[in-house]
């Protein structure tokens, strides 16, 4: 049920695993409702209206955030599967997740109630403690009718088995192959007409199969609210009408003498619906689940459903002993509420730090276990790695087996504490594609690895690299390229920010034409706003998508009076990362100015298909100052060679439009290189070299005046403003 806590990771439209914000937030959602149950079934009081009659009716349904939970469970079982080398791998990794936690509750509520004689050990004999124990830390008690020891945990044992079931219809796959539905479909369906509740588990797995496709069912499904509390009220009535015993003490073949089994089938049919239409994001409910509270809720999820009755047994003794619920009357449940949830969440946080990610770490370092990070079918040149990064023991983190994941975010950041949370919100929020967010910290000076650390540790998906010296951009791109595991790449700088939906837009529109780059246009935004926001690529240029060639890329960077000049450099393309393994691509890292220019080429030149599609869901900031607008004289000479070694190029030599290209591109970088290298041999007094230059060859001293004409006005308004400022150099 919660034990996946933060691994909201399903096949996305039928094929791919993807992290799903929304599914992440219902986790959230649903342990706080679970919660507020306890809350209203405390025996404190409470308004009259709550009390009795519909009221009571609507306060209590949100015990069934449980079910809700199976719904998850379901859905997450999927992406789980795949990225889990063999059966004994899904099992353990899943035990791994589920016991660390289950059995520090337990211990707690054991030493409590045999200190205090409390929670049944008053009375409870030696001998029936001996097998209770061992069978509440295996989480038999609820699938087994044994004592409990802990209230909340029966859950777990619907899902054990679930796995157990599912890891064995998978072995049995192997050996009897497809014949194996004929023992699977009959045992399932045994179980779900003896554990009812089971049946929302199935309800995930439908969704994660991509249903409902289309059709009547695909719109009722944009409306989550009211399909959910639809779900809600004929469950409850289910459990109305099985008074009194509970939901899990029923089979479906009691149910069918009444009208149990009808309000079953809506409620399951409204839960799929309903469920479906969250993990795409519909209606205010998608919205609203993305929300920074529901998506941390979602990550201690775990601890939280696990903790939180421990806290509120301790507080309510507390507050009874102080004779608060006297006082407050018809508030004691309101008080009980605030006094508890505070504690509680932060047990859960402490609990997820410590159990579910620093233990289970060194347990699967210990047993040599890794959390299903091999797949049969991972693509050659995409993984890199096997082992868990050990500050990424969750979910996600255990699916870096290459093309599991979908697409992993490079974010370079130096300095930048004031930006960096936009960029990584930005990225956090991208749709159903299974994201990791890798940042890689080029020594900064300020707060922006403690930022992303703080943020890191509420989002399972972020991950901190630190260089250990200040290198450039370039290098701390490779350093994100090469920790990378997703089938993409995708650029992001740490003052940028993506618009939502951008990941799932380019993977689809890569999908469909087979690119390896894919990029959108990008909405120009001036920090100092002294120009409103523009896409960089007019729509007269770029109306719908359109496949970029190396000519046109080189040619566009230069412009020309057929051709207007568009800076495809500034664009952030995502990049299939078999590609640029496969070809050996990488930054140049002595580059600290059109480094990107300088990969791009690379990728066209060595075969790369690049589509651009006409959305400006990128936003490019440009601040004065910026390495952008920085270029040194030995950045513009590697940009030179670089195209001098491409017109040299036998492949390059057959096309003349790209030579074309090349030759009017490489001017314009002769007339700067030379224009920079001179001026700075003049600052620097170097006479010798200035000399040296102006007479370089016959057009040098004609390409630095006309560069020094073309300069003219920036440097009177520089000088107008009092001088040159000398920029921080990163």
């Amino acid at each position: 049920m919660l034990a996946g806590r933060t691994d909201a990771v399903a096949p996305s439209r039928g094929t791919h695993a993807g992290f799903n914000a929304n599914v992440h937030g219902a986790r959230g959602l649903f342990a706080l409702s679970v919660f507020v149950f306890h809350v209203v079934n405390s025996g404190l009081g409470t308004f009259p209206a709550l009390a009795t009659g519909v009221g009571n009716f609507i306060a209590r349904t949100p015990e069934y955030g449980v079910e809700l939970f199976f719904c998850i469970s379901g859905y997450v079982i999927m992406g789980t599967l795949r990225r889990s080398e063999d059966p004994a791998a899904f099992v353990g990794d899943r035990l791994i997740r589920i016991y660390p936690t289950l059995w520090a509750s337990i211990f707690v509520i054991m030493g409590v109630g045999m200190t205090t004689g409390t929670h049944g050990f008053e009375d409870m004999p030696a001998s029936r403690l001996a097998w209770a124990v061992p069978a509440n830390m295996l989480a038999l008690p609820g699938i087994l009718p044994l004592d409990n020891i802990h209230p909340a945990a029966w859950s777990l044992s619907y899902e054990i088995a679930f796995y157990l079931a599912c890891a064995a219809c998978w072995a049995m796959r192997r050996k009897f192959g497809t014949r194996v539905r004929w023992v699977a479909i009959p045992a399932v369906m045994a179980l779900v007409i003896h554990y009812p509740r089971g049946a929302l588990l199935l309800a995930g797995i439908v969704v994660a199969g991509g249903w409902p496709h289309g059709g009547a069912a695909a719109r009722i499904a944009r409306h989550p609210i009211p399909l959910i509390l639809l779900f809600l009220a004929c469950w409850r009535m289910v459990q109305e009408l099985s008074l009194p015993d509970h939901i899990v003490q029923t089979t479906m073949l009691a149910w069918s003498a009444d009208a149990r089994l009808p309000l079953a089938l809506v409620a399951v049919a409204a839960a799929t619906l309903g469920f479906a239409g969250i993990t795409r994001g519909h209606g205010a409910l998608g919205r609203v689940l993305c929300w920074g509270p529901f998506q941390y809720l979602g990550t201690i999820s775990y601890g939280f459903y696990l903790w939180h009755p421990i806290v509120m047994s301790g507080a309510k003794a507390a507050l009874l002993r102080a004779g608060i619920p006297q006082a407050a009357g018809i508030w004691s449940q309101s008080v009980f509420l605030v006094v508890t949830l505070p504690p509680a969440i932060a047990m859960a946080h402490a609990s997820q730090r410590i159990l579910e990610r620093r233990l289970a770490d060194r347990l699967r370092r210990r047993l040599r276990h890794t959390p299903a990070l091999i797949t049969a079918s991972t693509p050659a040149g995409i993984g890199r790695g096997t082992l868990c990064p050990a500050n990424r023991t969750d979910e996600l983190s255990g699916s870096k087996g290459g093309g599991e994941i979908r697409v992993s975010i490079v974010i370079p950041a130096f300095d930048a504490e004031g930006t960096i949370k936009r960029a990584l919100d930005s990225a956090r929020l991208q749709g159903g594609a299974e994201l990791e967010i890798i940042v890689v910290d080029d020594a900064s000076t300020d707060r922006t690895p403690t930022i992303v650390a703080q943020e890191a540790a509420l989002d399972h998906r972020i991950r901190l690299l630190s260089m250990s010296a200040n290198a450039g951009p370039a290098a701390a791109r490779n350093r994100g390229l090469d920790a990378a595991q997703g089938e993409w790449i995708a650029l992001l700088d740490a003052d940028d920010s993506y618009h939502p939906g951008r990941i799932d837009h380019l993977l689809d529109l890569a999908n469909r034409v087979g690119a390896d780059m894919v990029a959108d246009n990008v909405m120009l935004h001036h920090a100092d706003g002294t120009v409103p926001d523009a896409p960089m690529i007019p729509p007269a240029l770029l109306s719908r998508p359109a496949e970029l060639t190396t000519a046109e890329f080189i040619a566009r960077n230069v412009g020309s009076p057929d051709a207007p000049r568009v800076s495809y450099g500034f664009l952030k393309p995502m990049l299939r990362t078999a590609f640029l393994r496969g070809k050996g691509i990488a930054y140049d890292e002595r580059n600290r100015f059109s480094e990107d220019f300088m990969l791009y080429v690379d990728c066209l030149t060595k075969g790369a298909r690049w589509w651009l599609t006409p959305e400006a869901m990128y936003q490019y900031t440009i601040r004065a100052g910026s390495l952008t607008e920085q270029q040194s004289s030995g950045d513009l000479m590697r940009l030179r060679q670089m195209e001098e070694d491409l017109l040299a190029d036998p492949r390059v030599r057959v096309d003349p439009l790209l030579v074309q290209a090349i030759t009017r591109h490489k001017a314009v970088l002769d007339r700067c290189y030379y224009y920079r290298a001179f001026t700075d041999a003049v600052k620097g007094r170097d006479v010798a070299l200035a000399a040296r230059l102006l007479a370089d060859n016959g057009r040098s001293a004609r390409l630095i005046a006309r560069e020094a004409a073309r300069q003219l006005p920036t440097i009177l308004a520089k000088a107008l403003r009092g001088g040159y400022v000398a920029h921080a150099r990163r």
